[in-house]
């Protein structure tokens, strides 16, 4: 099963996550790769450890300003990995990620893990994880407070079916 990994590019704990989760498939059971998107370039960690796991990784710049062709690129690069699971590290990415897998031959499922703290929020991130609650597959919580505050935050839009 191939999972392709969208996540930031520069300094964060998406990469953490990423290369945890490699690390935790002792049986070799999935196919990781990874697609970094972000205004920095990706960091060299990121690079050497991917070239030293051979996990196949893209990278999408954008640009400070609205970015309409990045935002093409990273549905281009999702139809070309043609995973059978998106996951998305943030809710950020959920309308292109769903676009570019009713594209994909294998219809691949998304799945988001939501990382940033409810208190943290802005409106285009609270906005983003509604879009995640019609379009992804799973919503993958933090603790169950966090699955708690985005139930009394989202009210009826919420899925509780969706969130884990």
């Amino acid at each position: 099963m191939k999972i392709l990994h969208v996540l930031y590019s520069g300094l964060g704990g998406h990469g953490n996550i990423f290369f945890a989760m490699v690390a935790a498939d002792a049986q070799k059971e999935f196919q990781f790769e990874a697609l970094f998107y972000g205004i920095e370039e990706v960091r060299t960690e990121f690079i050497d450890e991917c070239r030293a796991k051979n996990i196949p990784w893209y990278f999408s710049k954008k640009n400070i300003k609205l970015d309409l062709k990045y935002y093409i690129r990273i549905m281009q690069l999702i139809r070309k990995s043609d995973p059978d699971i998106v996951f998305l590290h943030g809710s950020a990415y959920i309308l292109p990620a769903k676009i570019a897998a009713w594209f994909t031959k294998k219809k691949a499922r998304i799945i988001v893990r939501e990382t940033q703290a409810n208190h943290l929020k802005t409106r285009a991130q609270w906005l983003s994880l509604t879009g995640a609650m019609f379009f992804a597959d799973a919503i993958v919580c933090l603790t169950p407070e966090f699955k708690s505050q985005i139930k009394k935050k989202l009210g009826w839009v919420y899925r509780d079916k969706k969130c884990r």
